[in-house]
């Protein structure tokens, strides 16, 4: 539903709202002159009826905009978890003590029964990926940003199932006999870093997306 186009040496692209697709957003990265590009996109929404407010720019852009000209925001919505994984696998600092628990209770509790495994290609799990997910919406009391997560995800599964290439990404998941309990969606960014994108649990373990956190930092 996304479009693009070019303005300056700037990508522009102007994307839908997850609840009314007839709302749409302009977000921009890259230029030589982003407030020049910010400038012209803020004409253009006003004279579309919209509110005068871009989205999602990155922050290498938004960083040398004038902070004079334009009210800049962090949007925390939007934030995703960059985790190193040496600390988290080696577990050795304070913060990441309760890994070193649930890895022994859960390796202690269930042995040979629980198998972490790649869910690779992911669309022969999607069924089962969609259920964890959906509960735990439904545990939220169906709140907006819940709802919103799961319709990402499902965009996230519907790109990977078509033509894209996810070599980056890690799909993980923990299975207790042959009942899937835990995923977890990673990208990997460099050789010590990943950003985990998604990653739900049932029920039926508890602290098993804990668990399953270590086990992947662990591979990576």
């Amino acid at each position: 539903m996304a479009r693009c186009a070019q303005l300056d040496g700037a990508l522009i692209v102007e994307f839908t709202d997850y609840h009314d697709p007839s709302v749409r957003f302009f977000g921009f990265c890259g230029s030589h002159d982003p407030s020049r590009v910010a400038r012209i996109l803020l004409d253009q929404v006003v004279k579309f009826g919209r509110d005068p407010v871009l989205h999602l720019i990155p922050e290498s852009v938004a960083s040398r905009l004038s902070n004079s000209a334009f009210d800049i925001q962090e949007d925390r919505d939007n934030f995703d978890y960059v985790y190193s994984t040496l600390h988290t696998s080696q577990a050795s600092l304070s913060g990441y003590r309760r890994f070193r628990r649930t890895r022994t209770s859960l390796e202690n509790g269930f042995g040979s029964r629980l198998q972490v495994t790649q869910l690779d290609p992911i669309i022969f799990h999607a069924k089962q990926i969609m259920r964890i997910a959906e509960m735990w919406v439904h545990e939220q009391g169906e709140a907006p940003d819940a709802v919103d997560e799961l319709s990402s995800l499902t965009r996230f599964i519907d790109l990977v199932a078509g033509n894209g290439d996810w070599s980056s990404v890690e799909v993980t998941g923990l299975v207790l006999d042959s009942e899937l309990v835990a995923f977890s969606i990673d990208e990997i960014l460099s050789p010590t870093l990943a950003l985990g994108h998604f990653g739900h649990s049932s029920k039926v373990i508890p602290n098993s997306s804990t668990y399953l956190h270590w086990r992947v930092m662990s591979a990576l």
